[in-house]
């Protein structure tokens, strides 16, 4: 592998590292308003009306751009009751496939995100709740969210390719 493609695969990696890290930053806050708003509702009887909105809004931002922190560290869910029964080579090939297969899934999801998105700043779409937030600056994370993941999946298919060819060429 030239240096050039590990400059790129570690860019990438070096990004999503940093965005999970400052993005599981903002969780102690989500955790906080939820706290707050079981607190008003069950001790004061007196329930919030933006905290189950801002906390879903701060929800979709460690999904998405936490997301490829989480597949950069190899966290994500995997049925290992089958998987782990697996030799190595045919996991390695699971994951590349699997990374294929959800390359093109949130392909899909960032072309259907960036048009929605830019709808909401085109009009600048707010919520329809009480305190009505403006929604496309939280919109904008899904499709950037998006990129990050796929950025993910195409260096973990790149380094599982070159393990599947050093590993299949020496072996």
């Amino acid at each position: 592998m030239t240096i050039r493609k590990r400059g790129v695969l570690t860019f990438v990696d070096t990004v999503n590292e940093k965005a999970g890290k400052y993005t599981s930053l903002i969780l102690p806050i989500m955790v906080s308003i939820i706290v707050l708003e079981v607190v008003a509702r069950y001790i004061f009887n007196s329930p919030t009306s933006w905290v189950h909105e801002l906390s879903g809004l701060i929800h979709l931002i460690l999904i998405f751009v936490g997301g490829a922190w989480v597949l950069l560290k190899g966290e994500h869910v995997v049925v290992d009751i089958v998987y782990a029964r697996f030799p190595p080579k045919v996991q390695i090939i699971v994951r590349t496939a699997t990374s294929v297969v959800f390359f093109f899934l949130f392909g899909a999801l960032l072309w259907t995100s960036a048009q929605w998105t830019w709808i909401g700043i085109q009009y600048g779409e707010h919520s329809h709740s009480h305190w009505g937030p403006l929604l496309w600056p939280f919109r904008i994370l899904i499709p950037t969210g998006c990129v990050m993941i796929m950025a993910q999946r195409v260096v973990i298919i790149i380094r599982n390719l070159t393990l599947i060819l050093k590993g299949w060429e020496s072996g």
